[in-house]
């Protein structure tokens, strides 16, 4: 299924003019700013969560253990391109995180936790004692980060490239 995504977005870059002007992916891509990062190196909760939707046609509900994997929103390639991105930077753009997603996959899959890609934009989390509604195309969620979920704990949000083997084993209460 990764692959084929992949491929999609692909066809979709090759297939779109190129623009002379250049500009360095540093320059195009958005970080997360210092005072949303939480001290253990992850992102802060509070920066995704939306108030409660009740177009069931925008959301998906997900009430067991697992680990959200969020692609790269078609919105972060197009801005990309409008700003002065070449093919082979947004190439390496989209390979880098379809490497680092599928490097985050496999530490979570081999402390048994399921992984999934979402469905639909937003994304409600059903704990035991609490909800919580995530815009998954919030800006400096998509692309880049995993959204770890154990129906007894917060969500708790991940750069992809920091999900190692301590950090599932610790979330998902491992050993």
């Amino acid at each position: 299924m990764r692959l084929f995504y992949t491929i999609i977005l692909c066809l979709i870059i090759l297939s779109c003019d190129k623009n002379k002007e250049t500009v360095s992916e540093s320059d195009t891509l958005k970080t997360s700013k210092p005072d949303s990062i939480s001290g253990d190196g992850t992102l802060k909760l509070e920066k995704f969560l939306v108030s409660e939707q009740t177009d069931t046609s925008k959301f998906e509900i997900i009430n067991y253990d697992c680990a959200v994997i969020i692609p790269i929103a078609e919105d972060v390639v197009e801005q990309m391109k409008k700003s002065g991105s070449s093919d082979d930077e947004i190439a390496t753009t989209l390979d880098d995180a379809n490497f680092y997603s599928f490097h985050a996959s496999e530490m979570i899959d081999s402390v048994g936790v399921k992984t999934v890609m979402p469905k639909k934009q937003f994304i409600k989390f059903v704990g035991n004692q609490k909800n919580w509604t995530i815009d998954t195309y919030k800006k400096d969620l998509a692309g880049w980060n995993v959204i770890l979920f154990k129906t007894n704990k917060s969500p708790q949000v991940a750069p992809n490239i920091s999900v190692t083997l301590d950090l599932a084993k610790n979330y998902f209460d491992k050993k």
